[in-house]
């Protein structure tokens, strides 16, 4: 017992003091982070120009009673593999102290802490390095990370041990990067020569997209207007923003709407649609990003209201929906249903459902969550 004894006692005297270290790092993404869809390459650049968005804050610990030396080194992860990597200068941490920095300080080369005896040091990252190797095609471009999952760490290496970690701390970000936004109803594109008459004054705006904010821009043109720029210099008949759905009734009245969910609603007044005239629209996806909201366009689409009216609305929904549920197998399958229409209803499980419902079916259909088995004609 003796003997091994001693072995302990002199292990213990042999053990390197950076494994004594009391320091302890929490990170903490910042809130527009956390909701941000995309990013950008250049938010990971460390170029020290203060331009990045703060994407985390760094707390840092020293419990101990001594003061520790130490450089904190980032890397960030993208499916596995290592994309940034960075390290700063050493720096002194006081005993029984407790700091808290940013990545925008750290990036600007601006994050200030006091080391013992009160002198202010500069912590700023000396190395750094980004590997294009997996991200070169996307990145080039489109100056976006590609979509997928990221994993931020960070770690506190002591100065006399550069080679060993102290502490760590890890948090990780999902980016969906969202790229789709088509429009699907009423009418066509305008640089298509036909132009699609639509039967009722209150249509559905249908559009597709995996975003989840938008807003719907509806234009009359006038009889002046030679191209989409001078539809578009008018006021619009009709502008919402922050709507929350990809299925929106033209309205029955000029009421302002409001959709509490998203603190959105209509922008100036809105006016009725009139038979016999000519509208364009476009729908707008609104992106969270690292640096703030991202617009994405869609193309515009155009329409014509019949002079005679009835309430058809569903029935051309049908077909729209239809053909963006069997995509190529489209034709095959109307060729049996030729001399019929639809009626306008919708079952779901033999009950009627509206047509937000059918939507959410699409949507869950074109990003894979939904695949079809088979397809029977009564």
């Amino acid at each position: 017992m003796k003997y091994t004894l001693k072995i302990f006692v002199l292990a213990c005297l042999l053990l390197p003091n950076w494994l004594l270290a009391e320091i302890i790092l929490t990170l903490e993404l910042s809130p527009a982070v956390q909701s941000a869809q995309i990013f950008y390459v250049g938010d990971f650049n460390f170029t020290q120009t203060g331009s990045a968005p703060n994407i985390f804050n760094l707390r840092i610990n020293n419990d101990g009673d001594s003061a520790e030396r130490i450089s904190i080194r980032f890397n960030m992860t993208w499916n596995n593999e290592i994309v940034a990597d960075a390290q700063t200068n050493i720096f002194e941490m006081p005993a029984h102290n407790e700091v808290t920095i940013n990545y925008q300080d750290l990036n600007a080369g601006a994050a200030i802490i006091l080391n013992s005896q009160g002198a202010p040091q500069r912590i700023e990252f000396d190395r750094n390095d980004f590997n294009f190797n997996e991200l070169q095609n996307q990145v080039i471009a489109t100056g976006k990370l590609p979509s997928g999952t990221y994993v931020f760490r960070l770690e506190a290496v002591p100065e006399n041990n550069p080679g060993a970690v102290v502490n760590s701390a890890v948090q990780t970000i999902t980016i969906t990067n969202p790229t789709t936004l088509e429009p699907l109803y009423p009418g066509n594109r305008v640089s298509e020569k036909m132009l699609i008459e639509v039967p009722t004054p209150f249509p559905n705006f249908l559009w597709q997209s995996d975003a989840q904010l938008f807003d719907l821009f509806v234009y009359e043109k006038y009889a002046e207007d030679e191209s989409i720029q001078d539809v578009l210099s008018h006021d619009p008949m009709l502008h919402i923003e922050n709507y929350p759905n990809q299925v929106f009734q033209y309205p029955a009245d000029p009421s302002p709407l409001t959709f509490d969910l998203t603190g959105g609603g209509s922008v100036g007044p809105i006016r009725l649609l009139e038979p016999g005239h000519i509208y364009y629209w476009y729908v707008q996806a609104i992106i969270p990003a690292s640096s703030g909201n991202v617009d994405l366009n869609s193309d515009v689409y155009q329409f014509k209201l019949t002079d005679s009216q009835q309430d058809l609305s569903n029935s051309n929904l049908i077909l729209v929906y239809l053909r963006q549920i069997l995509g190529d197998r489209y034709e095959q399958y109307m060729s049996a249903l030729q001399g019929y229409e639809p009626d306008g209803t919708i079952l779901l499980n033999k009950t009627p459902v509206d047509p937000e419902t059918l939507i959410e079916f699409i949507t869950k259909i074109n990003q894979n969550k939904i695949d079809i088995q088979s397809i029977h004609i009564d």
